[in-house]
């Protein structure tokens, strides 16, 4: 249709796009997401890296080399994908992770991720970031009441949905709550959860 749809009404099945109304039987909303800004202190510090798209990636390429110690947080899967790189560069590499790499999932399988983790030289430690220290730049980071020497932080923010004002039910991070069969708390209107990104 190649228009914005700027307004959804569930209770006469329209939708206002920037062409003109539209009628629907059903509509599937799939708006995708966008990554909050970071709330830790120090989070503008440099050599804080906030991993939200290309540029900040291609940045970190440039930036990383010469680095002696490195922590990385957040991204379950792809923060173990960029600690064991940076790594692999010659850097002592803090991952911290509250949950565990892959949250999700079973205690055997985290300990499995974490014994091969150990193995490529990782530092683990189970903990959530509370800020970076220094003047001007990263000089520690400190998670759970703790400081850590650092020279960088890799941040890898958690994407959050971007739904648009429906009258559905929200879930977990603002997103709609959807059954087993995508169908939201609003007869006609489904959700779309895309699959998880590949490492």
């Amino acid at each position: 249709m190649g228009s914005v749809v700027e307004e959804v009404n569930v209770d006469e099945r329209t939708a206002k796009t920037s062409t003109g109304p539209v009628e629907y039987d059903s509509i599937v909303i799939a708006t995708g997401s966008a990554y909050a800004d970071p709330s830790f202190r120090g989070s503008g510090k440099k050599n804080v890296f906030i991993m939200r798209g290309y540029s900040d990636y291609l940045r970190l390429a440039k930036e990383v080399r010469g680095f002696a110690r490195v922590c990385v947080t957040g991204g379950g899967p792809l923060s173990l994908s960029i600690a064991e790189k940076v790594s692999s560069l010659g850097a002592r590499v803090l991952l911290l992770s509250p949950t565990g790499l892959l949250g999700h999932l079973s205690e055997v399988i985290h300990r499995e991720v974490e014994r091969r983790a150990k193995e490529a030289g990782l530092v683990l430690l189970r903990s959530p970031l509370d800020g970076v220290a220094g003047v001007e730049r990263v000089e520690a980071v400190v998670a759970s009441g703790s400081v850590h020497a650092s020279e960088a932080l890799i941040f890898l923010p958690a994407p959050r949905p971007n739904p648009p004002w429906l009258a559905v039910e929200l879930g977990t991070n603002s997103g709609i709550l959807v059954d087993d069969r995508m169908c939201s708390s609003s007869p006609a209107v489904y959700g779309w959860v895309p699959p998880p990104p590949r490492p």
